[in-house]
């Protein structure tokens, strides 16, 4: 959604033209142009021009309503978009929050291509509106008794670029107040919940998708008040699997975090997962519980340490000793042995001569192989007392350039040493 704004007060010198959505590190740089405050939720902008809903222009606005509302529209479908379109030029709100509400009410227009002549598709959208669902044997065999009976009931519906559209109830329910926006995910799959009651004993809720700028975080809290708040809690939202983010809500306990240090953690822990190198969802939250479980973090600054230095930990899982690691390596795309020869080589040597400069651990989920830098990670996992004299951080003897660690990089020097 294309819009030019200005500030509301000083029009002549702010004027820009923005693309929304966007996130919102972005919408502060927008804010910052147009000398209104980085956190607010007044109507500070105006808007000037916007050519999907020229009705709002001249309209006083605030620009996290309109990227939220920008994010709603960017997640329809064309007919969705287009029932959504319609409606709004059906029904002119007044302010970007009734758009936003108009946007979780599509469900309750009925939109006609009038260029579409299929009777049955009609019928089935029709009755998929009403009903929410249906079974397909239903669907494909329903009469037309009950479309018929609905345009019947209604004088006319409204003519617009899509088509013609009918509103099923005149009064639709309102999620959004002008303060919380309701829940939606916008290209994320996970979402911290922050609740707790105010001072008139209403609950209230903030959904804050992550991975997000801590801005977005900041945002929330001031939406929701929390001076105001008695006993917030926080949980996660991730589509069934919220177990897998345990471990460091558990962390975050045992430090005694504030809650806007838990919300910052937590958004961190789920960059972490995003940064690190490709493998299934569930195999990263397994591989950092693993390295904190290592590392056993004693503050914050450590947790955060460890958090931003995730990509640089690999978990083999199901290798819990050298000669598994050794297996691993040889039977890699990379460098890939002959079973007969593979079986006259000493994999014990072998996988210690490769780990010989690594740090690196034997779990019971598994080997943890550290490949970063950082002194104060390594100290991390040498206090840990699961260490039982497996590290080994550079401190082995150098037993000469015989072979290059195929993980980075196929060698050709001799391998006597390993047979």
């Amino acid at each position: 959604m294309k819009v030019t704004l200005a500030n509301k007060t000083i029009r002549d010198t702010t004027e820009i033209t923005i693309s929304l959505p966007e996130r919102d590190s972005k919408i502060s740089e927008f804010a910052e142009k147009l000398y209104i405050p980085e956190i607010s939720a007044d109507k500070n902008c105006v808007v000037l021009q916007c050519r999907k809903f020229p009705f709002i222009e001249g309209m006083e606005v605030n620009i996290d309503e309109l990227n939220y509302l920008a994010k709603r529209i960017d997640g329809f479908d064309f007919y969705e978009a287009e029932t959504f379109y319609t409606a709004a030029e059906m029904e002119k709100p007044d302010t970007v929050e009734d758009l936003i509400n108009l946007s979780f009410q599509i469900d309750n227009y009925f939109l006609i291509d009038l260029n579409d002549k299929d009777t049955k598709k009609l019928n089935r959208v029709f009755l998929l509106k009403k009903y929410g669902s249906m079974p397909v044997s239903e669907l494909d065999t329903a009469g037309t008794e009950e479309i018929n009976e609905f345009f019947n009931s209604r004088k006319k519906g409204y003519v617009g670029e899509y088509g013609i559209i009918f509103k099923f109830k005149e009064e639709a329910q309102r999620l959004y107040d002008g303060l919380h926006f309701p829940p939606y995910y916008y290209g994320k799959s996970s979402a911290l919940l922050l609740e707790g009651t105010n001072e008139n004993g209403q609950l209230k809720m903030e959904f804050i998708e992550i991975p997000c700028d801590n801005i977005a975080i900041d945002k929330a809290f001031y939406r929701m008040g929390l001076d105001k708040i008695t006993r917030p809690q926080i949980s996660i939202d991730n589509c069934g699997e919220e177990h897998i983010y345990n471990k460091i809500q558990r962390i975050t306990e045992e430090l005694s975090m504030s809650i806007k240090e838990k919300l910052y953690t937590m958004n961190l822990y789920s960059k972490a997962i995003e940064t690190m190198p490709d493998m299934g969802m569930l195999s990263r939250h397994k591989t950092i519980e693993t390295v904190l479980d290592i590392c056993n973090p004693q503050n914050t600054e450590e947790l955060t340490l460890i958090l931003n230095g995730a990509d640089e930990f690999k978990l083999y899982e199901g290798v819990n000793n050298y000669r598994k690691y050794a297996l691993n390596i040889l039977n890699s795309p990379e460098y890939h042995f002959p079973d007969d020869i593979k079986a006259f080589i000493r994999l014990d040597a072998y996988a210690r001569h490769c780990l010989s400069h690594k740090c690196h651990l034997f779990t019971e989920n598994g080997l943890v192989v550290y490949s970063g830098s950082s002194e104060s990670i390594m100290n991390m996992i040498e206090r840990s007392n699961l260490l039982e004299n497996e590290i080994k951080s550079g401190l082995a003897e150098d037993e000469g350039d015989l072979y290059e660690d195929p993980e980075n990089g196929v060698g050709s020097q001799d391998m006597d040493m390993f047979f």
